[in-house]
């Protein structure tokens, strides 16, 4: 998980690209489900296998990692919107 507390810069009409894998050890689990929001832990029970259920933890606490290293606050910050569908909305910037 990105850890350094200088925020990522993502200049105008740059593109990052991010690859992570999604198998972590028990310990680690245990601490990514730390930053993850009671919605997303309720998403992470509703996967009847454990393999599932994990991969959709470390997803979503390396995505919240990476967020705040850009965004330059806790990953436990960040609050996400989602349509009435359950998929994640946002608002444009222009």
């Amino acid at each position: 998980m990105v850890r350094s507390r200088d925020a990522l810069k993502l200049e105008r009409g740059e593109v990052h690209v991010w690859f992570a894998r999604l198998d972590r050890t028990p310990a680690r689990l245990t601490r990514m489900r730390t930053i993850l929001n009671p919605e997303e832990m309720a998403g992470a029970d509703r996967f009847f296998m454990d393999v599932h259920r994990n991969r959709f933890i470390a997803g979503r606490a390396l995505l919240r990692d990476l967020l705040a290293g850009y965004l330059g606050q806790p990953p436990e910050a960040i609050r996400f919107a989602y349509n009435e569908w359950g998929k994640p909305a946002g608002s444009r910037r222009d």
